[in-house]
């Protein structure tokens, strides 16, 4: 039995004596993935980086004492490892990052040394590193910023001025490159400034902060201001409510033709000014038989009886719609604007020869008086209708030598005439008191825009209620007798935006309807 015993120890320290002849034989080789490394072309100021993985090739651990660059390149470029020692196990890598951040252009030469306590050549690893630092910096202006600057990129090339990190001034630039203009500078706040009129008081402008001229500092700058109607002198000229006639007399419009008598003040929005009756006005209305326009003013109506006849004539389209058979002829008239026209008005003014009775009535509006035709003290109202007028656009004369013409060019009937020429109206008289001025109406249409006036032309007799004109005169237009030069025609004629024939730097434009009407 105990022989038997001492068998089984013997085994059991041959067992442990393999044991110990396997531990004797632990190995362990450091392997590099990859063995160099190449960066290439890598533009000057980048920063890229090249993994190295680290495994053990045996079957016991490694333990890496330190990992550093050589620092055999003498130029500047950096290149830098990232990582630290430590204890790689089989079947465990580890990783070291090798990064490049060249700051010359040139190619950069160098080993990532590890040291550990692998076996053999292993213990130290001479890694080999290159790459080439690329310059392709673009920098237009040289103030070191541009596209794949060392410096970085720049937000403006063309300005050496402008960069990042530069100073902001208040020059209306984003002189930093931080997507902002005139930072801390506050352009554009409201300030004020003060105005030294020349009776020495100080008036206040609004105005804004505006750059100073070195772009260091704002000022405040006034803002052009137009007086508006509020009691003040808004624009600092020294006159209160400038281009306003407050103050002005006026009227304000009362029932049946009235008014009070006020000024002009402010309205509440400043805009203009308005009528306000005056405390304690009285009731003021026109005389009897006048009435009150558009423009506050009394004169005589028109009449408004109705029309023995009328018709329209549309200028611009050379079209009329005026019958020869009612005493309305036109002689002439093309689309454009140029034309004439003859008013015989024998058949609705004064006596005729005709003959009439209960079975013969008379024609035209006439009446039959004793067995003959008579007829009426009327006239005709012309409503013209202009757009921007120029020249002589209206012409009216009971001679046909000055239709359209602007004077006298013979001798019949009266050579009275009335013209229209820009925007005044004229009436001159007969030849009787040679021919003169017997009123003007100035404006008698606005200088610009469509717009219609309406003229009544009747014996001796020319009128207007908007604007008010009236002018009785014996030198007037005539249809009856006397008549200095022979017996009255009753006709009269009409030249449309000038003359047709003759003098063609007399002719005007403007004119675009005319609407007679015969009363």
């Amino acid at each position: 039995m105990q022989a038997r015993q001492l068998a089984v120890l013997a085994v059991v320290l041959s067992g442990c004596q393999c044991g110990e002849s396997k531990l004797s034989t632990l190995h362990a080789t450091l392997v590099p993935k990859p063995t160099a490394v190449d960066f290439g072309d890598v533009d000057l100021g980048s920063s890229v980086f090249q993994t190295v993985t680290l495994s053990v090739d045996g079957n016991r651990a490694v333990h890496v004492t330190s990992i550093a660059l050589a620092g055999e390149s003498s130029l500047s470029s950096e290149l830098s490892q990232d990582g630290k020692p430590g204890t790689i196990d089989v079947g465990v890598p580890d990783k070291v990052n090798v990064r490049f951040v060249p700051t010359k252009a040139g190619e950069v030469h160098d080993h990532l040394v590890v040291q550990s306590d692998a076996d053999g050549d292993s213990a130290t690893l001479r890694i080999p590193i290159q790459g080439n630092g690329v310059d392709r910096c673009v920098d237009k202006d040289g103030d070191g910023y541009g596209d794949h600057c060392l410096k970085g990129p720049d937000c403006n090339d063309n300005d050496p001025n402008v960069h990042p990190g530069a100073p902001e001034l208040c020059d209306g630039k984003d002189d930093n490159c931080n997507g902002q203009i005139d930072e801390g500078y506050d352009v554009g706040a409201a300030c004020e400034v003060q105005v030294t009129l020349p009776d020495g008081s100080v008036c206040q402008r609004p105005g804004v902060l505006a750059c100073s001229a070195d772009g260091k500092s704002t000022a405040c700058r006034a803002t052009p201001v137009q007086d508006i109607c509020n009691g003040k002198d808004d624009d600092c000229d020294g006159i209160v409510d400038n281009g306003f006639d407050v103050g002005a007399a006026c009227q304000v419009p009362a029932d049946n033709g009235c008014h009070y008598d006020g000024t002009k003040q402010c309205t509440a929005d400043g805009a203009g000014t308005t009528c306000v009756e005056s405390a304690g006005a009285q009731l003021v209305c026109c005389p009897d038989g006048q009435a009150r326009n558009a423009d506050d003013a009394c004169c005589a109506p028109l009449p408004t009886d109705a029309c023995q006849y009328e018709c329209d004539v549309d200028v611009t389209a050379g079209t009329s719609t005026c019958d020869a058979s009612h005493g309305v002829t036109v002689q002439s008239l093309t689309a454009g604007g140029f034309g004439t026209m003859e008013l015989d008005l024998s058949g609705y003014v004064g006596s005729s020869s005709a003959t009439c009775s209960a079975a013969v009535p008379c024609a035209n509006g006439q009446t039959c008086v004793n067995g003959v035709c008579e007829g009426h003290d009327g006239g005709v109202q012309f409503d013209l209708t202009a757009n921007n007028p120029q020249g002589y656009w209206f012409h009216l004369a009971d001679s046909p030598t000055c239709n359209g013409w602007g004077g006298d060019g013979g001798q019949f009937s009266n050579d009275a005439e009335i013209q229209l020429l820009n925007t005044t109206l004229s009436l001159f008289g007969t030849d009787g008191n040679n021919g003169a001025d017997l009123g003007d109406s100035n404006p008698f249409v606005p200088a610009s825009g469509l717009s219609t006036r309406s003229i009544w032309v009747a014996d001796e007799v020319v009128q207007s209620f908007d604007p008010c004109y009236t002018v009785n005169s014996p030198y007037a237009l005539r249809l009856n007798a006397p008549d200095p030069e022979g017996a009255p025609d009753a006709l009269w004629y009409v030249g449309l935006n000038g003359v047709y024939s003759g003098e063609s730097d007399r002719r005007g434009s403007g004119l675009t309807k005319v609407h007679l009407c015969i009363r």
